[in-house]
C-alpha cells in the first residue's frame, strides 16, 4: 500500500522536473530583475505544489507499489504542463513587430533658428478632440509600486533639483512580469516617454527644459504638461522630456497635442524663445521607457 505522503513526493518529483525544463530554457531568469525572478520562482514553487496535490488526488492504484509512484509522478509532469497549455498565450500572439531602436537627437541639433512651413503644416494635421490627458500630478499617473506595466515604480525614482534621475529598477520587469513569464502569458507593453532631445550637458538640458516649460504654461492644451530633465542611474547623458510616461495610445494623443500646439504658434509670429521651443518640441518623439536602459 503506498501512502498519500508516497504519492505527493512523486508528484512533487514530476512537476520539478517539468520546472526544470522549463527555468533552463529561461536562463534561471538570471539576466531578470530581482523583482522578476522572485515573482517566476515562486511560480515554479505552485507548480510543485500543484503537481504534488494531482499525485496524491488523481494517481490510480495499482497492486504493485512501483505502479502507484510511477503514475503519480507522471501526474505530477502532466499538472503544470496542462496548466501553462490553458493559460499560455501562443507564440504567434506574442510576437509583435520589429520595432526599430529610437534615435534620440542632441540638443545642440535641435536648436535651429527656422522651422519650415511644411513642417509645421504637416504637424498641424488634424487637432485632437479627445479628453484631456492627465495632468502630470494626477494621482492616476504618479509611479506606484503596483504599477506592472512598464511606468517607474516609487522606489525608482530620485528627484535631485530640476533633475529625475532614474535608476535601473525604472525599466527592469516587475514581480508581475515575472509571473505572467512563468505562465508563459504575454508581457505588458512598456510604458513611453516623449523625449525631445538628449546632451552630456546638465546646463544645457535645464536650460532647455525650462524654455518648453515657458511655452507649455502658455498652451490652453499643455497647461498641465511639464518638461523634465530625466537622467538614467550610473550614466552620463541627460534626457529632456515632456510629461509623464505613458501607455503608447496615451503618449500618442500627447504627441500630437504637442504638434498641434507648436504648429499653430509658428504659422504666427512667435518670439525667439517660443519660435525654438515649438521647433524643438515638433521634433520629439515617444520613446519606450526600456530604450533608457538599454540591456
Amino acid at each position: 500500500m503506498v501512502t498519500w505522503q508516497t504519492k505527493a513526493i512523486a508528484g512533487f518529483l514530476g512537476a520539478l522536473c517539468i520546472s526544470l525544463v522549463k527555468l533552463g530554457r529561461a536562463s534561471f531568469f538570471l539576466d531578470a530583475g530581482s523583482h522578476a525572478a522572485m515573482g517566476a520562482y515562486l511560480t515554479y514553487c505552485g507548480y510543485l505544489i500543484v503537481g504534488a496535490a494531482v499525485g496524491v488526488y488523481f494517481a490510480e492504484h495499482f497492486e504493485e507499489a512501483n505502479k502507484t509512484r510511477k503514475s503519480a509522478f507522471l501526474f505530477g509532469v502532466l499538472a503544470p504542463s496542462v496548466l501553462l497549455t490553458i493559460v499560455s498565450t501562443p507564440q504567434l500572439a506574442r510576437e509583435g513587430p520589429a520595432v526599430e531602436p529610437p534615435t534620440v537627437p542632441q540638443l545642440s541639433m535641435l536648436l535651429a533658428p527656422f522651422v519650415s512651413p511644411a513642417i509645421a503644416a504637416g504637424a498641424s494635421g488634424a487637432l485632437a478632440t479627445s479628453a484631456p490627458l492627465p495632468s502630470a500630478n494626477s494621482p492616476s499617473m504618479l509611479p506606484s509600486t503596483s504599477d506592472v506595466s512598464g511606468a517607474p515604480r516609487a522606489e525608482s525614482v530620485v528627484t535631485t533639483g530640476p533633475t529625475v534621475i532614474l535608476t535601473k529598477e525604472y525599466a527592469a520587469p516587475t514581480f508581475a512580469d515575472g509571473v505572467k513569464a512563468a505562465l508563459g502569458i504575454a508581457a505588458p507593453v512598456p510604458r513611453v516617454l516623449d523625449v525631445i532631445g538628449q546632451t552630456r550637458n546638465q546646463n544645457d538640458a535645464s536650460k532647455t527644459a525650462n524654455l518648453l516649460n515657458g511655452f507649455l504654461e502658455k498652451s490652453s492644451t499643455l497647461e498641465d504638461t511639464q518638461a523634465k530633465v530625466v537622467k538614467p542611474y550610473n550614466a552620463d547623458t541627460y534626457y529632456v522630456t515632456v510629461g509623464v510616461p505613458l501607455a503608447p495610445a496615451k503618449a500618442d494623443e500627447l504627441r500630437q497635442r504637442i504638434k498641434t500646439s507648436a504648429a499653430n504658434v509658428l504659422t504666427g509670429t512667435p518670439d525667439h524663445d517660443d519660435k525654438n521651443a515649438a521647433a524643438m518640441l515638433i521634433k520629439g518623439q515617444s520613446v519606450p521607457s526600456t530604450y533608457l536602459f538599454p540591456q
